[in-house]
């Protein structure tokens, strides 16, 4: 029975996902931000009230900001950035930032994304069946199954809780732990339990000789915003 219910909570969690990209895709469709990308992610798009779209273009601009920086940052410009993205789900933030030349194999830099096995299947098929996001993949290498390993991006499977299975796969993405690496975690840690999330912060601490973390996480707002509440 424990483990029918850490499956549950597992799938709960992924279920966010598919709210968040809508989401994302309501705000960039009333031109609150621009990404042509979200658009190969939702097959369906639906419509957010004008609070969720300023929401979702706080977070998307706040997060993007912040990820430009580290990649343009002058000082660390000619050695190798790494940023890893755990929970990536179904984000665009890679192909955005390929498109502008900042992550590829010549200025030597690499994004990872990790989640869900069942995420990354889905996340895979949709990136495979469309030339415009696979173009942007630098040296696939096609001996991995159910993930994708290439030299500017990874996208595998790993559970957070699992801290041995998440240090495994960063080393099959050939992550370099003395490197500057930047860690993004977008609404992630508010899905684990303290316990859990303090393991994997020791674990990135531990292993990485020089690394910067974002967190992006639900606070509960003051006031009676009943809207943001119950999103």
């Amino acid at each position: 029975q424990e483990n029918d219910k850490v499956k549950q909570d597992d799938i709960a969690v992924q279920l966010t996902n598919d709210d968040s990209i809508l989401s994302k895709r309501s705000a960039a469709r009333a031109c609150y931000f621009d990404d042509e990308f979200i658009r190969f992610f939702v097959s369906k798009p639906a419509k957010r009230s004008s609070l969720i779209n300023r929401g979702y273009y706080l977070r998307c601009r706040a997060i993007r900001t912040l990820l430009r920086k580290f990649l343009t940052n002058p000082i660390t410009i000619s050695e190798r950035r790494q940023i890893i993205s755990v929970g990536a789900g179904f984000d665009t933030s890679f192909f955005a930032f390929a498109q502008q030349g900042l992550i590829n194999s010549k200025n030597n830099s690499i994004f990872i994304e990790m989640d869900f096995q069942d995420l990354v299947n889905r996340k895979i098929a949709i990136i495979k069946s469309n030339s415009t996001l696979f173009d942007f993949i630098e040296g696939y290498q096609q001996n991995y199954n159910n993930q994708i390993i290439s030299s500017n991006y990874c996208l595998v499977p790993t559970d957070l809780k699992d801290i041995n299975m998440f240090e495994k796969k960063l080393i099959e993405c050939g992550i370099n732990f003395e490197t500057e690496t930047l860690i993004l975690a977008e609404c992630v840690f508010s899905y684990m339990n303290p316990i859990e999330v303090s393991c994997l912060l020791s674990k990135i601490c531990e292993k990485f000789k020089n690394v910067n973390l974002i967190s992006y996480e639900q606070i509960l707002p003051l006031g009676n915003d009943k809207i943001s509440v119950s999103n």
